[in-house]
């Protein structure tokens, strides 16, 4: 069978071709995609193929790296897929009413070769029960055992009292990761041991404190136009007198929450003749 294939469209990031018999009969239109790394690359090629479907009366069939994917399902491993990355991808596909032909063979076409591991993410209750409660649960276990150290002061309780604070680090550790993946954010490590933890603290506050000094050009603010004059500052360096003070205290309101010294305005002003010349 002699098939006829001629080109329909040829764009930098996909060709389509309107494949049949050679008798005009049996056709159908194939896209072979190579779409680019960003997001705004991309939307021109779904932007183009949407306009595409306009000319396509037929079957169509999609093919390529689309450098995304349809349903989370589609990826394991690495950063989370976000929804809102595929929302352009899925919206193309809706607009031009294909559907995933699905596929043979292995689910995965690709890794970046790194050795498979369990995440997080996928473990269950049943297996390492509620982390949070578990961290607590340990933490209680060295507090009691902290106290009865404190008044057996033997051997045995201080070893056991080691074992027990390494379990109750390890699963802050696995909170701590859990943590982690769930917000991809860049954590730091656990520092164990009264010296390490020593330098540590003593390295950063070296660091806080050790900043280079902050120049500033006071030239800078000779732009800005002085709009008070010499009696203005005067007048606002001055103390208020009693008059004014006197003024102040009986605008506020009387059922006013309490200052930082317990009162309110009522206070203040019931008792104006004792305070007023202190």
């Amino acid at each position: 069978m002699n098939l006829h294939a001629p080109m329909l469209a040829s764009e930098d990031q996909y060709i389509t071709w309107y494949v049949d018999n050679g008798i005009g009969t049996n056709g159908g239109y194939i896209s072979t995609v190579h779409a680019k790394i960003t997001t705004t690359e991309r939307r021109e090629l779904w932007d183009s193929l949407t306009s595409l479907n306009a000319q396509v009366d037929g079957p169509w069939f999609y093919k390529g790296d689309f450098i995304i994917i349809l349903e989370p399902g589609e990826k394991r491993g690495g950063i989370p897929n976000r929804a809102y990355k595929s929302f352009d991808f899925v919206t193309c596909m809706n607009d031009c009413g294909v559907k995933d032909a699905g596929f043979v063979g292995s689910n995965f076409t690709w890794c970046n070769n790194r050795r498979p591991r369990r995440r997080l993410s996928t473990w269950s209750k049943e297996e390492i029960g509620e982390i949070n409660q578990k961290v607590e649960e340990w933490e209680a276990i060295v507090q009691g055992l902290e106290d009865q150290d404190l008044n057996v002061n033997k051997e045995e309780s201080r070893a056991e009292l080691n074992k027990v604070q390494a379990e109750s680090v390890k699963w802050m550790t696995l909170r701590e990761a859990l943590l982690k993946e769930k917000s991809q954010i860049t954590w730091g490590r656990w520092i164990l041991g009264d010296e390490k933890i020593c330098k540590a603290t003593v390295k950063y506050f070296e660091k806080l404190f050790n900043q280079p000094t902050l120049v500033v050009d006071r030239n800078l603010i000779d732009c800005i136009p002085n709009c008070k004059t010499k009696d203005d500052n005067v007048y606002l360096s001055q103390h208020p007198d009693e008059e004014e003070i006197k003024e102040a205290v009986f605008d506020m309101i009387v059922t006013s929450s309490a200052g930082l010294d317990g009162f309110n305005g009522m206070l203040y002003q019931k008792c104006w003749d004792i305070i007023k010349g202190s």
